[in-house]
């Protein structure tokens, strides 16, 4: 089950990138959110910089070694920062091809304590190499916000 849920979502997670003169470095996570290409990450990943890009994965079918010297990267801006809520929302500076499920990003109405939980990100793995990794888990509480939302 978990294989074919990571095959069905895997295009939703990029590789969000910071592109200096000499440099990439990967930062974290940007997760596709609409078929415009827009993504939502962490705020405080991407507050002050300015050269974002990122980099969607190689598709499943292929072996995906821990290294490469290449990545295809497509340059993303910032939309709008919320730093109280840590969330950014970024777009593509250049059309790319999508291939994002209808409901990637799920609906938390529908959430219960005690339902399982799929999360795919690029986690520093071995050697801080970013590797795109699933991991499961259990919802164990709602919490409602401030403003009202769950």
């Amino acid at each position: 089950m978990l294989e074919k849920l990571t095959q069905r979502y895997w295009n939703g997670c990029l590789m969000l990138l910071n592109m200096g003169e000499d440099t990439v470095n990967c930062l974290g996570t940007a997760f596709l959110v609409n078929d415009k290409g827009w993504m939502l990450t962490a705020a405080h990943l991407v507050a002050d910089l300015d050269t974002l890009a990122v980099s969607a994965p190689p598709p499943r079918t292929e072996f995906v070694p821990s290294y490469s010297e290449k990545v295809q990267a497509i340059p993303v801006k910032r939309l709008r920062i919320d730093k109280e809520s840590d969330l950014a929302l970024l777009a593509p500076q250049q059309p790319f091809e999508i291939q994002l499920p209808p409901d990637f990003l799920g609906n938390s109405e529908e959430l219960e304590p005690g339902t399982e939980a799929l999360y795919l990100g690029y986690a520093f793995g071995h050697m801080n190499l970013p590797i795109l990794s699933v991991r499961r888990g259990i919802i164990s509480a709602k919490v409602t916000s401030r403003n009202g939302t769950e």
